[in-house]
């Protein structure tokens, strides 16, 4: 519903300043400027928190005696910085086929995890319902009975919020 008011803005009245120039024009220009730094704040805390992240990752192949993480920091974020200076034309490009790559990566692990818990695996067990039962389906956070297990599936919301983020 957003996206859709946002495409009808940008239609009715293309401006230069995005989405936070339409908050500015139509709401209040407070609420522009909170937005415009409120996403400042979102991208100089995520983005380390994301370079590092792939840094950690890396670290399953590459232990940290043999190369420093601040290697792959450094080298993900010239990456990063070289792309975004590119101009749109190359920038749209890029993300064009990372996006493709992403969309056959994810539908590629739902294929495998289909297969995997359906006991297509090397020792053909079927892993996908054993816990369905005996602990259960859901696990308790923080407390015990039915409130526990809501909490245990708001946790979860609070994480999923997290990595569909901008």
């Amino acid at each position: 519903m957003v996206m859709c008011a946002l495409g009808e803005m940008a239609a009715y009245l293309p401006i230069q300043s995005g989405f936070t120039g339409y908050a500015a024009r139509f709401c209040d220009p407070a609420l522009g400027f909170s937005l415009g730094y409120t996403y400042w704040f979102k991208y100089i805390i995520v983005t380390p928190n994301q370079l590092t992240a792939a840094a950690l990752v890396i670290q399953y192949w590459v232990p940290r005696e043999k190369v420093n993480p601040g290697v792959f920091i450094a080298v993900f974020l010239v990456a990063i910085i070289t792309i975004n200076y590119l101009g749109i034309k190359f920038f749209g490009e890029i993300e064009f086929w990372l996006s493709s790559i992403k969309v056959l990566t994810i539908v590629g692990l739902l294929i495998l995890s289909l297969v995997l818990v359906l006991g297509g695996g090397p020792d053909h067990d079927r892993k996908g319902f054993r816990y369905w039962k005996d602990p259960g389906a859901m696990k308790p956070l923080y407390g015990t009975g039915d409130k526990g297990r809501f909490l245990g599936l708001w946790s979860t919301f609070v994480t999923a919020t997290f990595a569909y983020l901008g």
